[in-house]
């Protein structure tokens, strides 16, 4: 499975993957990204009319989004150990705290896209989060999000202390940089979220949960600049 996977990633020629074989780390950290993904299942019981089903059906949507941000994290996860192999004590502890955070956070994960899709998309006002549910719901996430971002940052950190037992080459030492850069913003974006939480009320909520979604788009815009920077450096080694 890893193996087809890995080769997705081959569009990277110039990287050379020194965890191309997974150890014990990556399949204990798979197991708990599998684990957190079964937490996300919409329902272990079988519906019993057709309510029940149509509830089913109500979060799936919640269920698609909550996996599909984990799988982004799962990916980010996957690639750093593909790509640098590291397995020392630093970042197995850095690793640890990761996979707890994703860990804790699938049920509040759940519990917010489920909330928004019923009371936006479904119109279910049976419950309504109060201003200071809703502020401290805002911190909750800005926390998890600039936890996740911030460990991945320190990893790409750790990586660039290590560049010369890594041997890491200019295009290899480029990309790390640039996943290191791009972390901090992603970190970022949480942190200013918090602050406008604290500053304004919480009526805003709804423009700061699609402030999130910007970090997204801005992920593309990043792949973009990436990919540039990446053509003239290969262009400057001819």
């Amino acid at each position: 499975m890893r193996n087809r996977i890995m080769e997705y990633f081959e569009e990277e020629p110039h990287f050379d993957y020194r965890g191309a074989n997974p150890t014990r780390i990556e399949g204990f950290s798979d197991a708990i990204f599998a684990f957190s993904l079964t937490l996300l299942v919409v329902s272990l019981e079988v519906p019993k009319s057709f309510n029940e089903l149509m509830e089913i059906f109500k979060g799936i949507f919640s269920f698609g989004i909550s996996s599909l941000l984990l799988f982004l994290i799962w990916r980010e996860h996957y690639i750093f150990f593909l790509r640098y192999g590291i397995r020392n004590r630093q970042i197995v502890n850095l690793n640890f705290i990761l996979l707890f955070i994703v860990i804790f956070y699938v049920y509040p994960l759940k519990f917010l896209f489920t909330y928004l899709i019923d009371n936006v998309f479904f119109q279910n006002t049976s419950y309504i989060l109060n201003s200071n549910e809703l502020s401290k719901l805002i911190n909750i996430y800005s926390f998890g999000a600039f936890a996740i971002f911030g460990i991945f940052a320190l990893m790409h950190w750790h990586v660039l202390k290590t560049k010369e037992s890594l041997n890491l080459n200019p295009f290899e030492l480029f990309e790390t940089r640039f996943s290191l850069a791009k972390n901090i913003y992603l970190m970022l974006i949480p942190a200013f979220t918090s602050i406008l939480n604290s500053l304004f009320d919480s009526t805003w909520f709804l423009y700061l949960f699609f402030l999130y979604f910007g970090v997204f788009l801005k992920s593309l815009l990043f792949k973009n600049k990436r990919q540039r920077l990446i053509n003239n450096l290969l262009l400057s080694d001819k």
